[in-house]
């Protein structure tokens, strides 16, 4: 799906201006077109900790249920590394995973393994 910003990137390639102006141009458009990435990624992480939130607030009667275990440690796993980034701007880290995809869904009650 191509986005406005996108669609004016296209548009600006195809316009008969100076190049000085054009090169103008494409770099706003890049920086644009960079945000709106930036904040697609930003918001589905939003998205993904409030879920987890809400998640981790509900009254559980303790019952097991069937789990994509390797979902939930990569859930977990992204939510302490922002965690961590979110306190200390100089933080950083490279996580190397390697998940089982044939571990199948484990029962397990989903809050005691996230606390």
């Amino acid at each position: 799906m191509l986005t406005k910003a996108s669609e004016l990137k296209e548009e600006v390639k195809k316009t008969n201006i100076p190049s000085e102006l054009k090169k103008e141009l494409e770099t706003i458009v890049n920086n644009i077109v960079q945000n709106q990435e930036k904040i697609l990624y930003h918001g589905k992480r939003v998205d993904s900790i409030v879920k987890s939130m809400l998640l981790h607030s509900r009254s559980s009667a303790g019952l097991k249920e069937p789990t994509d275990i390797n979902a939930l440690v990569d859930e977990y796993l992204r939510l302490s590394y922002h965690g961590l980034r979110a306190k200390d701007r100089n933080f950083n880290s490279s996580i190397q995973t390697v998940y089982d995809p044939g571990i199948g869904k484990i029962n397990i009650t989903q809050q005691d393994i996230g606390r």
